[in-house]
Order: structure tokens, then C-alpha cells, then sequence
């Protein structure tokens, strides 16, 4: 289901050899975002994106045939309540403020990225 909703890539972009490593790739560019958005705070506050104006609900049912409780759009990491990577990105509402979280699902992908050369440092 979400499949069909996620980012495409072009066919040949993945496929070039490269593996998104360009300077301008989109798969870079998303990479890159997607860490700079994440919070410095790890609490899991409340958010209730559902009521924004800006939001576009996705009309399918989720697995737990539930409707409008997902976007068609990902939101920025530092707008949503997902601080592990087995969550549902497109989820628009949750959190409770009781549970601090720890930092690995910003810190696996930020080394695995440096280690593979998908990030680089300025001095590199």
C-alpha cells in the first residue's frame, strides 16, 4: 500500500553504479534532509498533524482499516512522532510525551553513510 505512495526514483539512478552518490543526487538529497530534519530532542511529544491545512490525507485504508490517518507526503522528521525506522513515516498523529527515545535511529544511518562515502565531512 505505501508502496505505491513512496518516492519513485528514476530506474537508471540506482541502477547507475553509483547508488546515489552524486553530489546532486535525489537519493543524496533525501538522505541528507531527512538526517538534518531529525529533532535533537528525543522525546516522543504529542503531534497532531491531521488538523494542518497543508496535509493531504492518503484515501486508502491502513492494515488496521483505518482511513485519513496517514499523508500522501512526508512530513520533516523534526514534524512527526517516528523515532525508530519500523514506524510508518506517513503516520500523522501520535506521541504522548512519556517516552524518551534513544538517538540509534539517527546515528545507524549517519556512520553507515560516512562509512559507505554516501556523506562526506567538509575536509572531504
Amino acid at each position: 500500500m505505501y508502496m505505491a505512495i513512496m518516492k519513485e526514483y528514476p530506474k537508471g539512478e540506482e541502477e547507475a553504479g553509483d547508488h546515489g552518490k552524486e553530489p546532486g543526487s535525489r537519493l543524496l538529497r533525501d538522505i541528507k534532509w531527512n538526517l538534518e530534519t531529525w529533532p535533537l530532542e528525543l522525546t516522543n511529544y504529542p503531534v497532531n498533524n491531521s488538523r494542518r491545512l497543508d496535509v493531504v490525507f492518503n484515501p486508502e485504508l491502513d492494515r488496521f482499516a483505518r482511513s485519513h490517518v496517514a499523508g500522501m507526503r512526508i512530513l520533516p522528521a523534526n514534524e512527526r512522532s517516528q523515532f525508530r525506522w519500523n514506524t510508518n513515516p506517513f503516520e500523522l498523529d501520535g506521541g504522548n510525551g512519556h517516552a524518551d527515545y534513544d538517538p540509534a535511529a539517527w546515528l545507524l544511518p549517519y556512520w553507515m553513510g560516512r562509512y559507505f562515502s554516501i556523506l562526506a565531512t567538509n575536509n572531504e
